[in-house]
């Protein structure tokens, strides 16, 4: 199979060295490492790692693999073939521990009783490529991916699109039941450089509407929730709106009701929404 020399050349020695990467500690599969054998051999994800399309702080950060089951099953349904991949940007860079199941299997590897193999999934192409070691050495191969596909990784972990004005309308009338008075406009300044006040809408979530309210006050607003800071150029806050009622993101995020994908695609959105604005 033809290698991805680009893109793959550092994770190549990665790989050699180490198969097993769980909250950053590396560990040799053959050696007794921490990642537990499955007596009942099912594969399964053992680290995900999503990547921001911003240098932020973000970048480095590992999900929780039991908030992304839908990775493992798209992984094993698609239909990967020989492929050139270069300098591919990768949204999800995550592993499958996949077990031996006898001589014909396609991972199959003789000098272990499971094959680690790291999968590298890409919004944009949209493509996931793989990097595994069969008996034979390495291999690599690549698929692309369908628009339903993406689509359904992309509400999995992050957001709706935009809201109808039917939706505005239903959370500007509950917060003006819940508040007593009246939700500030949504944003008007969507051209770059435009200006940024009023409302701006980061996503759902788990049925939670996610809201960045901007305020008026000369001062740099910030905000530190599940270990991300937000910044704005005025005071800000960030509520979410389900069924009527309105809760802090913060309050959210420390009661363990969102994990670190939806917290970090919600950043994403506002660094997103920031440099729109030239604020970034």
């Amino acid at each position: 199979m033809k290698k991805f020399y680009w893109f793959f050349m550092v994770v190549l020695l990665a790989f050699t060295l180490c198969a097993c990467a769980v909250d950053g500690v590396i560990e040799n599969p053959t050696s007794g490492s921490s990642c537990s054998p499955d007596e009942q051999k099912q594969d399964k994800l053992i680290s995900v790692w999503y990547r921001s399309r911003y240098n932020t702080e973000l970048d480095g950060k590992y999900l929780d693999p039991s908030e992304c089951d839908l990775l493992i099953r798209v992984a094993k349904e698609a239909d990967f073939a020989e492929s050139e991949v270069y300098n591919l940007p990768i949204q999800f860079d995550f592993t499958i521990r996949h077990y031996n199941r006898g001589d014909g299997d396609f991972f199959a590897n003789p000098n272990a009783e499971y094959v680690d193999v790291r999968y590298y999934l890409c919004y944009s192409s949209p493509i996931m490529a793989r990097m595994y070691q069969t008996a034979e050495g390495y291999g690599y191969d690549a698929v692309t991916l369908s628009e339903e596909v993406i689509a359904e990784v992309k509400a999995y972990f992050s957001f709706v699109e935009a809201l109808s004005d039917a939706e505005k309308q239903q959370i500007e009338a509950a917060w003006l039941r819940e508040m007593g008075y009246s939700l500030p406009q949504w944003c008007q300044g969507e051209e770059k450089g435009g200006p940024c006040g009023g409302v701006h809408y980061y996503g759902t979530y788990k049925g939670y509407d996610i809201l960045f309210i901007s305020g008026n006050l000369a001062v740099i607003g910030t905000e530190t929730i599940g270990g991300i800071t937000f910044t704005h150029a005025s005071n800000m806050s960030l509520y979410a709106h389900k069924d009527g009622q309105f809760y802090l993101l913060r309050d959210l995020c420390e009661a363990g009701d969102f994990n670190y994908g939806y917290l970090h695609t919600i950043y994403e959105r506002h660094t997103e929404c920031q440099q729109g604005h030239g604020l970034g």
